[in-house]
């Protein structure tokens, strides 16, 4: 549970020593507007998908169990390619009016389908009752994310 609160400040402390301030600035204000824009996917589909798949996990309805799966992964990425066409068409006014570099479009966009589907798939793990691959989604998660953000060039 410490590294809930070790791994921001060790990120935000390495990027600021090795980037520096304005980098480290730029990185949060776009991972909070990435944050923002998924934020009803990831917790509409990823907390009703928990919920349906556990209860039709529990009473062996393979049927439902199944159309609840395909619903929580098939709705977010259409809404999440609507999403990326309406960033890719009107970027210079988006990266202009929220502060964000103009060069991150398809950053932005690779970061929203990758968090949008890794909270998905890790409440659809918890929600069917799979803890030891949740646990192991998790420690590989921010063991990458660590050393991703040691290792970028951004």
């Amino acid at each position: 549970m410490g590294f809930v609160g070790i791994i921001p400040f060790a990120f935000n402390f390495l990027v600021a020593r090795s980037f520096g301030k304005e980098i480290l600035g730029s990185i949060n204000i776009t991972l909070s507007f990435c944050l923002i824009i998924t934020i009803f996917v990831t917790n509409f589909f990823g907390s009703a998908g928990n919920k349906y798949l556990a209860e039709y996990r529990g009473s062996q309805d393979l049927e439902h169990f199944q159309f609840v799966f395909k619903i929580m992964i098939g709705i977010p990425i259409i809404i999440l390619s609507i999403i990326a066409g309406l960033l890719s068409w009107n970027w210079a006014y988006i990266s202009n009016n929220f502060s964000l570099p103009s060069n991150l479009l398809w950053p932005v966009i690779i970061y929203i389908f990758l968090r949008s589907f890794y909270i998905l798939f890790r409440r659809a793990l918890y929600g069917i009752d799979l803890v030891k691959a949740y646990a192991v989604n998790e420690i590989i998660s921010v063991i990458s994310g660590f050393l991703f953000s040691c290792i970028s060039p951004f």
